[in-house]
């Protein structure tokens, strides 16, 4: 029983805090942020 309070616990904290995180403006918002949205290297020239 002890393990399933946890889990919706943890489950109770972690929804929250992921829509706080998904609607906060961050880094790639920023003109900080050089890059094109791609993890690898590209081409352009």
């Amino acid at each position: 029983m002890l393990t399933k309070q946890v889990i919706l616990l943890l489950t109770v904290l972690f929804i929250p805090t992921l829509f706080y995180f998904a609607t906060k403006e961050g880094f790639y918002n920023t003109s900080q942020y050089t890059g094109n949205g791609s993890a690898h290297g590209t081409t352009e020239e």
